[in-house]
């Protein structure tokens, strides 16, 4: 790590930024609709087979915000609504020509303002 403390290439400089820091994550059991754990959710709302709410516990700024997933399966895009409260989505095997599934192990997270 000489040389690179007090530089713009430093990693410390960035740690907690705002822009930089995750706004929403989760990890959950899709078929049980349990939380296993996660920032800022407070609940996770089944709207039938592989179609998922997830309920934030504050408010994002916006609807400007990025969804990136842990798994294969998510499919972000696919029968997708972002409000600033919540975000919800269906998994589906294959992309959006595949049959919608529950999985037991879904995650995702958020970026944005």
């Amino acid at each position: 790590m000489i040389g690179i403390i007090g530089t713009s290439h430093s990693k410390s400089k960035v740690i907690g930024r705002s822009q930089d820091t995750a706004k929403v994550w989760v990890h959950f059991n899709g078929p049980a609709e349990n939380i296993d754990d996660s920032y800022n959710v407070g609940s996770i709302t089944d709207l039938g087979v592989g179609s998922f709410q997830v309920n934030f516990l504050n408010n994002l700024a916006n609807i400007d915000y990025a969804v990136v997933s842990g798994d294969y399966y998510w499919g972000i895009g696919i029968d997708s609504t972002f409000t600033v409260s919540s975000v919800k989505t269906t998994r589906r095997t294959n992309g959006s020509g595949g049959s919608a599934i529950d999985t037991p192990h879904t995650s995702l997270i958020i970026f944005g303002s």
